[in-house]
């Protein structure tokens, strides 16, 4: 199973951070997080991965964008395993952004 999220934040200058939300920083801390799923969370006898693969945030080096996309993978052995991912997968990306 594939999936892509948005995390929105509010654009704004380099040089005035302070008027905006920066959803750079709120990504990487969803992307370190999603990563910590498997290594912390699933037992290490069934095969599971999440695997961000694409983050796309604005596209000018002095201004903080006003959102960010991530994307990737997740794969399991089983069913349950792939329920379980998604589930807890969805579970971080929104708690984590906020």
């Amino acid at each position: 199973d594939f999936f892509d999220f948005r995390v929105l934040g509010r654009g704004a200058h380099g040089a005035m951070p302070h008027l905006g939300v920066d959803p750079v920083t709120a990504t990487a801390a969803v992307v370190q997080s999603l990563q910590s799923i498997v290594s912390r969370e699933t037992d290490p006898l069934s095969s599971s991965v999440i695997s961000v693969t694409k983050v796309s945030c604005g596209d000018a080096y002095n201004v903080i964008p006003s959102g960010c996309t991530v994307g990737g993978t997740f794969r399991s052995l089983t069913s349950a395993g792939l329920d379980a991912l998604r589930e807890r997968l969805m579970e971080v990306a929104r708690q984590v952004a906020l």
